[in-house]
């Protein structure tokens, strides 16, 4: 009886849910969640969107930001289109701190697979500190000699991944993968920002058996 009264075919009908009601699973923790900016802009007296089901949305999403409009009720876009546009516009600029690190982080992947000790130095401060950690002991390694054995090893056949990433502030850290053809290697890299610039200041790596 509803649906005949809609001005649209029940096909319509059911392709709009298709595109509002998106069904998919995440993990909160993995990297390429984390990454993905997140605003979630609520009404605090939407009629339609219950106080516990706006809760439970930004415990859905921890890491989301949240503007909260007062008595707009559940179209602001509308009713407050002028400070609406104004929220998602600050919001789309803003720059993205994941993919300034992730940037770093790829600076230093192609430096190793091209033997390009430019790319090097630029991904890693000149105080960056280097270790191996191998089941025995650690090896502390000097990024002068580091950047010299990539230089003589020349380029190789890697394949990279970064495992994961956070950050707080100006510092930062990445796990990643570094599978040769014949072996495999887990990185912890450690980052701070200065003068409007990400460095790598720690690599420490582990060979896995």
């Amino acid at each position: 009886a509803f649906l005949p009264s809609l001005p649209f075919s029940k096909k319509q009908f059911i392709n709009r849910y298709y595109v509002v009601v998106d069904r998919f699973t995440f993990n909160p923790s993995s990297y390429n969640y984390k990454k993905v900016p997140k605003l979630i802009i609520e009404s605090d007296n939407d009629p339609l969107i219950s106080p516990q089901l706006r809760q439970a949305i930004k415990a859905q999403y921890p890491n989301a930001q949240v503007f909260t409009f007062h008595n707009e009720g559940h179209f602001p876009y509308i009713n407050a289109a002028n400070k609406y546009n104004e929220v998602l516009q600050a919001f789309l600029l803003e720059e993205n701190t994941y993919l300034e690190i992730e940037k770093v982080v790829n600076m230093y992947f192609n430096g190793r697979k091209k033997a390009d000790v430019n790319l090097l130095k630029n991904a890693f401060s000149p105080d960056a500190r280097l270790q191996y950690a191998d089941s025995h002991q650690n090896h502390r390694i000097v990024l002068d000699e580091y950047i010299k054995k990539v230089a003589k090893d020349g380029s190789r056949q890697i394949k990279t991944k970064i495992l994961a990433m956070d950050y707080q502030g100006n510092m930062g850290w990445v796990k990643t993968q570094f599978s040769y053809p014949d072996k495999e290697y887990i990185d912890y890299l450690t980052l701070l920002k200065s003068n409007n610039q990400w460095k790598i200041m720690s690599k420490t790596f582990y060979r896995l058996p």
